[in-house]
């Protein structure tokens, strides 16, 4: 289904969608079976957080009112949710809403199973991306924030890429350096990583590492970090072996590719890069503050020791695309899908991260 902003419906709000504002703050409700749409509508019942912010929902209206009326019950509010509650968030004159036409149901019969890997969900959030891309280029938002989105239902709707930061640098026509970076919210400070290779079998992760990626993946937290503010980041590189390789014992990518590579990004780039050092105590010594930034070389030694430190309050950023897109750094939960019982504090994060860098 081909989807053109232009044409999409607004509801009532004095903001104009047609308007270009940059400093605008777009929502994108995730995986209609996932918990997306609660985080969304949690989000928006938060008035101290979205205050003084304009947002932009992009999505179905039915499957917000679903995501309403399931945080609703949760509450235990006297007066369901219905579609009366799209209007008094409209009276904010904060609130757009963009009508997909990919549902026509109400409350929460949104017409998306609930909690299941489908193609249906899949092809939503495909169309969504799309429509959240055009808002971006067309400068009726500044930034991004999405519900999680699930993978294997994006694949059955016909994703050809690896995944959502691929196809968002599709649509965006941007061939550049890129790659997701995890940001977690530490009481006085953000800690930050990168790596070097993501979504790829283990077995393979040795052999798919060289020289310019490692480099690749320091430049791009490097950047990242710049952007955000810090003056001359501290950057930490973990070496792949246990203990770092203990000198060739246990592997020579230590060796022959990462201190190397971080003599490169240091020397060539001017980059405060150390390392490669010991995985096991990497995020130790990051936690107590001596390094802004980690790189990993795959995607679970950075991703266990940051959801063990923070789970419900890690960040994705899309970094070196075009825009800001942030999202939580956890997944559609399916398994508590539509109970209510979703926390919306990395939501929140994501959301308070993409503001301050819109600023």
């Amino acid at each position: 289904m081909d989807i053109n902003i232009d044409s999409a419906i607004i509801v009532p709000s004095i903001c104009n969608s047609h308007e270009p504002r940059s400093n605008r703050i777009g929502l994108l409700l995730g995986d209609p079976s996932g918990i997306g749409p609660e985080l969304v509508a949690s989000l928006l019942f938060d008035n101290k957080t979205i205050e003084q912010t304009e947002i932009l929902i992009i999505g179905s209206k039915s499957v917000l009112l679903s995501g309403a009326t399931t945080v609703s019950t949760n509450r235990k509010y006297t007066k369901p949710i219905d579609s009366n509650w799209i209007n008094e968030l409209c009276k904010t004159e904060k609130i757009l809403l963009d009508e997909e036409g990919l549902a026509s149901h109400t409350e929460r019969s949104c017409g998306f199973p609930m909690g299941q890997i489908n193609k249906k969900s899949g092809k939503y959030v495909l169309n969504s991306i799309r429509v959240a891309v055009m808002a971006l280029r067309a400068n009726r938002i500044g930034a991004l924030v999405f519900g999680p989105f699930n993978k294997q239902s994006m694949n059955l709707a016909g994703l050809t890429t690896e995944g959502e930061l691929d196809y968002f640098a599709q649509l965006m026509d941007y061939r550049g350096l890129r790659g997701e970076v995890n940001i977690l919210p530490l009481s006085d400070k953000f800690l930050w990583t990168s790596r070097v290779t993501s979504h790829i079998p283990l077995q393979v992760v040795s052999s798919s590492i060289n020289r310019a990626s490692i480099v690749n993946s320091v430049q791009l937290i490097h950047q990242t970090l710049l952007d955000y503010g810090y003056k001359r980041p501290k950057i930490a590189v973990a070496g792949l072996n246990p203990h770092a390789g203990e000198g060739g014992l246990f592997g020579q990518e230590e060796i022959e590719l990462i201190k190397p590579a971080i003599q490169v990004a240091n020397e060539k780039f001017d980059i405060q890069a150390v390392g490669p050092l010991s995985p096991d105590t990497i995020f130790v010594r990051a936690k107590n503050g001596e390094f802004d930034a980690v790189v990993t070389m795959y995607h679970d030694q950075g991703q266990i020791a940051m959801k063990l430190m923070g789970f419900e309050q890690g960040i994705t950023l899309q970094a070196g695309l075009p825009w800001i897109v942030t999202t939580p750094a956890h997944g559609t939960a399916f398994d508590i899908a539509g109970k209510g019982i979703a926390k919306v504090s990395a939501f929140r994060e994501a959301f308070t991260l993409a503001r301050k860098m819109i600023s």
